[in-house]
């Protein structure tokens, strides 16, 4: 056995033989800036560390010579390798955590046995808490904390590294399972490391599991009121909820499509549209400021048309497209594998809405779009969660015609309530449906 253990990661420990030695405090903080520090040391570098509230580098010097004394005294002959200048540790007589850590991540290809022994290694920050044991030495504990941050970088690359080769070997899937799962429980919301994890437990053969980790990404992603998941996420989700999964490496889904002309559905505007005017001018205002507008009224007051003129009005305002969907007859599922398909996706393996809804607005991701949601109330048929799956993510905007003024509110639209239209505009709209001689006739 060698002759002196340390272990700096976690609660610090100093053992001989494997017994535990007494030391004071200031004694083992020499043993374990020595451990830490691959070359010799200054003695006047560690001792300004140690006493830096004495006003003399002579004073600090003396202190540390007394831990020196006692550190000789404590360990066994040939630990310490010791000049007038310098302080140090016989590699051969001493072993590590750290050193074992640092060995096997060191490697510029670790295998994944090396990154199996590397992460056992590491039980926690670097010198858990002996910050608060010390007193007067305040430029050790800056020292300490900034190794703390060195090794808990190290660590976290090495948990990524892990989990992404673990994809490559079927033996290593719970490995490199654990290490996303460790990674999750820092960041809950660090969406890469939920498609790796959905990756492996695909590849596992444990599809349901993979699709409610998909689940639990969309959740953390809320709670950290970050957007909607990205295409690749999403699109992971749908070739392992279809069957489809069999890619060994972490890569898009789905390949980026030829770029097309931005899709503009709104329909014609009737050549008797006319009295709405400051209906007009006032929501161009709005959806340069709103991110949900609702025209609510009852049937037939001309909603679809005034959100057909809204549409044509605000086309340039909108470069990435207006999209449209009639909502008394149409599927939100269809209506959201129609959307995927005028910007060259195909996203019809996907027969989850949620899931859905989170490609689509990957695919947006960025885009300022204009969503018209034509009727989203008729009879109750809808339920709000459906509507809401077709509300892109920011910068876009949405549109909806709708009589349910419940339902406007659940959905956080600000609401413009559609009047009759005023007599002289009625009888112009009469003139230019039915001509101007029926009418005065």
């Amino acid at each position: 056995m060698t002759a002196l253990q340390l272990t700096l990661f976690g609660s610090p420990q100093v053992l001989v033989s494997g017994a535990p030695v007494a030391l004071r405090n200031k004694a083992r903080a020499v043993l374990f800036c020595l451990a830490a520090t691959e070359s010799p040391l200054s003695r006047r570098v560690l001792a300004g560390r140690l006493w830096s509230e004495q006003p003399s580098d002579l004073v600090a010097l003396e202190r540390l010579r007394g831990e020196v004394h006692a550190l000789r005294r404590a360990l066994p002959a040939g630990v310490l390798e010791i000049s007038t200048e310098t302080l140090g540790l016989n590699p051969e007589a001493v072993t590590s955590d750290l050193a074992q850590f640092s060995a096997a991540a060191g490697r510029t290809q670790p295998s994944l046995a090396d990154c199996a022994q590397a992460l056992h290694a590491y039980a926690g920050p670097f010198l858990d808490g002996f910050e608060l044991e010390l007193k007067g030495a305040d430029g050790y504990v800056d020292w300490l904390l900034e190794e703390r941050r060195h090794w808990e970088t190290a660590w976290l690359r090495l948990l990524h590294t892990t989990a992404q080769r673990a994809i490559d070997e079927q033996d290593a899937y719970a490995q490199g399972m654990e290490c996303c799962r460790r990674l999750l429980a820092l960041h809950p919301d660090d969406e890469p490391v939920h498609r790796l994890l959905m990756k492996l437990l695909a590849l596992d053969g444990q599809t349901e599991a993979a699709l409610a980790q998909f689940q639990e990404c969309l959740r953390a992603l809320r709670a950290a009121g970050l957007p909607a998941a990205a295409t690749a996420t999403a699109t992971l989700a749908a070739e392992i909820e279809a069957g489809h999964f069999a890619t060994p490496q972490i890569v898009s889904p789905t390949t980026a499509p030829a770029r097309l002309a931005p899709p503009f559905q709104a329909p014609v505007v009737p050549a008797w549209f006319v009295g709405r005017g400051a209906a007009v001018e006032r929501l161009r205002t709005w959806l340069q400021s709103e991110r949900v507008v609702a025209l609510v009224g009852m049937g037939g007051i001309g909603k679809t048309t005034l959100a057909a003129a809204l549409a044509h009005d605000q086309r340039a305002h909108f470069p990435d497209g207006v999209l449209w969907a009639g909502l008394a007859t149409a599927d939100p599922l269809e209506v959201l594998h129609a959307w995927a398909r005028v910007f060259g996706y195909d996203f019809d393996a996907i027969r989850n809405l949620e899931t859905c809804a989170a490609a689509v607005r990957g695919m947006l991701d960025g885009k300022r779009v204009l969503v018209v949601l034509d009727d989203v109330d008729l009879e109750g048929r809808l339920r709000a969660e459906q509507v809401r799956a077709l509300l892109p993510a920011a910068p876009g905007v949405a549109l909806l015609t709708a009589r349910d003024r419940d339902l406007v509110a659940l959905l956080g639209a600000r609401e413009f309530p559609v009047e009759q239209l005023a007599p002289e505009a009625t009888a112009t709209l009469l003139k230019r449906v039915l001509g101007e001689e029926r009418v005065e006739r």
